[in-house]
């Protein structure tokens, strides 16, 4: 009975704290990509190898972003990312909606997931990372987007910058499909 109440009070707490960071304002700037896809010269995210901004089902709005693997026949990266000023000690939560098409499926090993990444004043070392625990792969579901966040997260001593980052990652074996995302968010949690 002990450990039930302690294992419920823990789902509470946790449940409370990302109901909070959710009533924060988020902190990236064009969340959505809807100045991205009328402007492409838009300088909000950084894009790294294959990604676009896309109207390809998004989830709110008009615009998204498409991700897919650049079949190299070895293991590369495509996404994007955004950096914000963080404060050490303060902790921050990342999420995101992410989802794939039946038409574009994703397969083999190719896995879509986010990442938060603290950096020093100089973003020259990277201090840590935490990554979300949910990621879109080729058994989930189709049509349908999926909350991925990485949980509250605390900066370390010397953070200055948070770093989200949205990425798919396409194996050796070229695994087919592309990844949607929408609605990313960063928050901190009060």
């Amino acid at each position: 009975m002990k450990h039930a109440f302690t294992a419920m009070a823990a789902v509470l707490c946790l449940s409370a704290q990302l109901a909070s960071a959710q009533q924060a304002p988020n902190l990236l700037a064009d969340p959505g990509f809807e100045e991205w896809g009328g402007d492409p010269s838009s300088t909000n995210w950084v894009v790294f190898n294959n990604a676009q901004c896309a109207g390809i089902t998004p989830r709110t709005k008009s615009w998204n972003v498409k991700m897919w693997g650049g079949f190299k026949n070895e293991e590369n990266h495509s996404g994007i990312y955004q950096d914000v000023p963080a404060v050490a000690g303060k902790s921050y939560v990342a999420s995101a909606y992410l989802r794939q098409n039946s038409d574009d499926h994703l397969a083999g090993d190719t896995v879509a997931w986010m990442k938060l990444e603290y950096f020093d004043a100089a973003r020259s070392k990277l201090l840590v990372t935490f990554e979300s625990p949910v990621k879109l792969d080729a058994k989930s579901p189709s049509k349908k987007y999926i909350f991925i966040s990485t949980g509250a997260a605390t900066a370390p001593k010397d953070a200055a910058w948070a770093r989200v980052v949205v990425l798919l990652r396409q194996g050796a074996d070229n695994g087919a499909g592309a990844a949607l995302v929408d609605d990313v968010s960063l928050r901190e949690v009060p």
